[in-house]
This record gives C-alpha cells, structure tokens and sequence, in this order.
C-alpha cells in the first residue's frame, strides 16, 4: 500500500513539472489572461448573433436524455433583447425578452427574462418540480468557421443544442410553418423499418424513435422536425447502416433514410389503438351535454379555490393512459393525471372501454378529492366502466376523435391532436 501511494505521489509531481511547462512554452500563443480571451470570444460571438437580420433556428433538445425530443424556434438578436417564434404554440406570436452573455468555465448564453417559448420546458410547476428539464443557461461550445451554426451545451441538463442560421431572405414565420407542415405529415406514431429485405418494428413517442432489434435490445434516438425531415439527436444504428436522419417527401408513403437506403414505412394503426396511444385535447364547447354538465363542476371546484384550468387531454402523458390536466392560480402552475384501466372490445378497431382505475400522479388524487376533478371522470367512466364507438376524419392521421357513448345519447366527445389551452374559453 505505502509503495502504491508513493507511485501516486511521484505521477502527481510530474504532473504540476510538466503541466508548468507545456503553459511555459505556451505563453506566446495565449498572450492575453485567461478573461480576456473568454470577453473576446463572448464579445464576437454576440456580434455573429445580431449579424443574422432574419434570425437563427434554434434547435433545443432539453432534458438530460433528450426525453422529449427536439423542438424548433427561431430567434432574432438586437441589442440586449430577443424576438422569439415556436412550434409549441403553432406558430402564432412572437415573444419578447432579454439574454445577456456570462461565463462559467467558458461562455455562457443566458435567456435572462422569463419568455414563454425558450422557458416552457424549464418553467417548474408543483406537479413537475424539475419542469421538463429544459435549460435557460447554455454554454457555448462552438461556433463553426463559416459562422452559420453555433453548439450549445444546456448548464443544467448537459443535452447539446443548435442555433443555425436563417439564409438571407428567409423569414422566420415562413420557415416554422414548413417546419409544422413537415411534422405534421410525418406525425406517424408506428412504422417499420426496413433494409435489404429485413425488417424492423419502430415506434415514435415524443420525438423519439424507438427501433426493436429483438425482444432484448431497442435503441432510442430523439429527433427534431426541420425542412428536410427528421433529423436525429445522433446516429442510428439500423443493421450495420448509421441513419442520422428521415428525408421528407411531399405525399410519401414510404421515407429514406438520410444517406442510406433503409426505409421507414409508416403503419396505420386500428383506430382504438392510435386513440390509446395518442395525446387528445378536451375543448368545453367540444363535449356534449352530458359532458358540459359535468365540467360545469369542475369549473366550479377550481373557482373555489381560485384557479382556473389551463389544458386538459387523455393520453399516456406519464407512462399510463389517463386525463391528464394543468391548473393555474395567476402565478403557477399545478398538474396532475387521473389514470383509467383500458381495453379493446374483442374484434373491434373501433372501440374501446374505459374505467377510472382510483390512482394518479403528480397532483391528480388532491384536484380528485379537493376542486371537482371526479366530476371530469365521470363522462369517460368513472364507478363504471364505458364502451365509445370511436370516429375520426383521416384514420392515416387523425386531426380529431370522437367518442360516442354507446350507452348514454347525449355523452358524445370531441377531441382533437391539437393542443387545446383554456378549455372552458375553447
């Protein structure tokens, strides 16, 4: 043991001898100290920020595992201020706010203000405490030599993004609304993956692809929708062959790999199945009777205690099908699931049976007990258990769903692939 440690001792004084003159011999190349060259490289780095009139796409995978895939922004520099547009809202509006440039063991790009697109999944809630993982700080790891793409490095999450310029003439809004175009006609959530005459079975849940090798082994990669596809967070690998991305084709059936010859067909499955494994919007003015009775108390419940609710969906948003909701009281955000037991009628691809299953998660069983949230179970099965005949307008790809209670008339359900906010307003 003293000889092992002596050993150590001897490599750590050779260490500090020769780290001292490797920086000797170096002192002419790094002239200036240390700050100085992070103030130089923060100094040009915001001048190529603001040097992009149409702005730059931010391609920003948060979380630590990329869990939620990749989302598009683009954003605009002037000054101390940025211009922001998103997928996340459709495109709709452009958010104002403030970033400022910082170090910490290198340069640090901070999106100082709260901005309801870049801070979405960083913004905690009581029901998700960590957010999304999401990052407001990233570092600056690189900024490529034609100045057209900048990597990041989010501070908290360790998960690398991209700000990637706009070409000249390009505007922002035109290029997001290609983007949700792209997304929208490969929003497949089943496909197989095919090379050589082999086959695989793929899967895509929030913008992750997940390809089974065998009943052992898958492997995931998250994906962001840009122009020409789907571009993967890093390689697949798909029998030998390292896919990084899925070329777009107008009206395709069938879409190739980036650089490959593997194909990625998409599989259209029975309707029951794309409802289950879907996410589905509740707008109030979408619920029939029976349906507007009951939320009238759940309207109520939040009322009385001062919220009122920000969305609500059915959808496996935590791992188990369930009504999944936000509340806000002016200042936060609360969330939670109510989760229900499914199942398909034997022989049907249009039905299915639901039954609330007396469990949650994050704030699910409080709203249940305290502010009214039973009475949102009741038009889907609550003490019982309720049979839908399911329609829809394109069983490809769904923009809507409606349940159809086959045992109460007036129990008939709207619900859409958009995301609805403000149900009640809706």
């Amino acid at each position: 043991m003293k000889m092992k440690k002596a050993i150590v001792y001897l490599l750590m004084a050779l260490s500090v001898v020769l780290t001292t003159s490797c920086l000797k011999d170096q002192e002419d190349v790094f002239a200036l100290p240390s700050s100085n060259r992070i103030q130089n490289y923060i100094g040009n780095t915001q001048e190529i920020l603001t040097s992009s009139q149409e702005g730059w796409v931010f391609e920003c995978f948060p979380h630590s595992s990329q869990n939620y895939g990749g989302y598009s922004f683009v954003v605009r520099f002037a000054g101390d201020t940025v211009y922001v547009r998103g997928e996340l809202d459709g495109n709709e509006d452009e958010y104002t706010s403030f970033y400022s440039f910082g170090s910490n063991s290198g340069p640090v790009l901070s999106f100082d203000s709260y901005n309801e697109m870049l801070h979405y999944f960083a913004t905690p809630s009581s029901g998700l405490y960590e957010a999304y993982g999401g990052d407001p700080q990233y570092l600056v790891l690189d900024v490529s030599e034609d100045q057209n793409v900048i990597t990041l490095k989010g501070l908290r999450s360790g998960s690398l993004s991209y700000l990637r310029r706009l070409p000249a003439g390009v505007d922002g809004q035109t290029y997001l609304d290609s983007v949700m175009t792209v997304s929208k006609a490969m929003n497949f959530k089943n496909l197989e993956v095919i090379y050589d005459g082999d086959t695989l079975v793929g899967t895509i849940k929030n913008r992750n692809l997940t390809v089974v090798v065998n009943d052992s082994i898958s492997e995931t990669v998250p994906f962001v929708y840009t122009l020409s596809g789907m571009k993967f967070y890093k390689p697949l690998d798909v029998f030998g062959q390292e896919v990084t991305g899925v070329n777009y084709a107008k009206d395709a059936t069938e879409f190739a790999g980036e650089n490959t010859t593997v194909m990625f067909v998409p599989v259209i499955p029975p309707l029951n199945e794309q409802f289950l494994q879907g996410i589905w919007y509740i707008a109030y003015s979408n619920l029939g009777t029976y349906g507007q009775s009951a939320f009238n108390q759940v309207r109520a419940g939040l009322e009385g205690i001062g919220e009122k609710l920000y969305y609500a969906n059915l959808g496996d948003e935590e791992g188990t099908f369930g009504l999944n909701f936000a509340s806000y009281d002016g200042s936060s955000l609360y969330g939670g699931s109510l989760f229900f037991d499914t199942s398909i009628p034997e022989g049907t691809t249009d039905e299915v049976t639901l039954q609330f299953a007396r469990k949650g998660a994050g704030d699910g069983v409080w709203y249940h007990n305290n502010a009214g949230f039973n009475y949102a179970l009741l038009p889907f099965g609550y003490s019982s258990a309720k049979t839908f005949k399911l329609e829809t307008d394109n069983e490809a790809n769904p923009s809507y769903i409606i349940l159809i209670d086959k045992s109460q008339p007036t129990n008939v359900i709207k619900l859409t692939a958009s995301e609805v906010l403000w149900p009640f307003d809706n």
